[in-house]
């Protein structure tokens, strides 16, 4: 810029004191969630069968508690490209009890664990005797869980370290910058219907814990969620959906869309009757349209959370809907998008 004999230098200074102020602010949120620099110490465990990294992150230390609807960007310290960052949504918060012993679980166990408590629970968190009497088992943390699929770059190398360590869980370092996004406020509606696809299930997951701490509590949420592997719908039902679905008033439909025969009814039939298995992909108009007439005129909150096409047409319906004089219906987007 020295060729304009400084006529532009005010402008470069600006651009430099917005970079530098976005990347301080950025820092004292990472302190304000730990306040030490070489991060904090997280679990992440890859399962090939579900192909879905499960990575666990303490927020003890945090000044903020995780809400629902939030993501954070995360930076592995550990890894060879520390400073990328990318953002995640998280799907459940969990109680974990250190076990200075090593346990092994089979992958079949229903639920996956005695010890976590999801965003999904009614009520107070489940307890057992041999949670608390175990010998070796220390103080309960807390903890927020992301569900990630990996694919390449950030997450591909992600998988990697913790597929390295298979069934174990790796120990990472990461710095958590966050939350941001806000809250929606679905607790201002009687029925809540989610049409999501493939990861996009951690958006109705991070909401269910506040649904049931609500006042007035949602008389129904139904959730259509179409994922291309069963192995992956499976995991996720068994370790996050196990909990909510024993009220009455949340129903899932899962559908899965790829590789149909490896549907397995046995597995299956000895979940909740509210779970529903079925095979190729939802009609959105026809969902949107049912769960109007269910909610016989009382509020209805329709969330759209996956592909592009997906999104457009539960977005038609509502509009759709609304042109034909259905007043107390309201359309939410929420999209992966950064």
């Amino acid at each position: 810029m020295s060729i304009f004999k400084g006529r532009f230098d005010g402008f470069i200074w600006a651009s430099i004191f917005l970079w530098g102020s976005d990347r301080l602010l950025r820092l004292c949120r990472i302190l304000l969630f730990n306040r030490q620099l070489r991060g904090t110490r997280a679990t992440a465990t890859y399962n090939p069968n579900s192909d879905m990294i499960r990575l666990t992150i303490p927020y003890s230390t945090s000044m903020y508690q995780p809400k629902p609807g939030t993501y954070y960007y995360l930076h592995v310290v550990n890894n060879i490209r520390f400073w990328e960052s990318h953002p995640f949504t998280v799907a459940s918060t969990t109680t974990r009890y250190h076990d200075s012993r090593t346990i092994q679980q089979s992958d079949r166990d229903i639920p996956t664990s005695t010890d976590e408590v999801s965003l999904l629970l009614r009520g107070e968190p489940r307890t057992s005797s041999a949670v608390f009497c175990g010998e070796g088992l220390e103080k309960p943390q807390a903890a927020m869980t992301f569900l990630l699929r990996p694919y390449d770059s950030f997450t591909g190398r992600l998988r990697d370290m913790a597929a390295a360590t298979w069934p174990l869980p790796v120990s990472l370092r990461v710095l958590v910058d966050g939350p941001y996004g806000h809250m929606q406020s679905f607790d201002r509606f009687d029925h809540l219907l989610f049409i999501v696809g493939g990861s996009g299930i951690v958006v109705p997951l991070s909401y269910l814990e506040y649904f049931s701490n609500c006042i007035p509590r949602p008389k129904s949420v139904r959730i259509v969620w179409a994922a291309r592997e069963f192995e992956f719908a499976a995991e996720v039902i068994r370790g996050e959906f196990f909990e909510s679905l024993d009220g009455g008033k949340l129903s899932l439909d899962v559908y899965i869309t790829k590789d149909e025969r490896c549907i397995r009814t046995s597995e299956s039939s000895n979940w909740p009757k509210e779970v529903r298995v079925l095979s190729d992909r939802p009609d959105v108009r026809d969902e949107v349209e049912d769960a109007t007439r269910r909610s016989e005129g009382e509020r209805l909150a329709v969330v759209a959370c996956g592909p592009a096409k997906m999104a457009d047409d539960a977005r038609r319906a509502v509009v759709d809907l609304l042109a034909s004089g259905q007043s107390r219906i309201k359309y939410f987007e929420e999209a992966f998008r950064w």
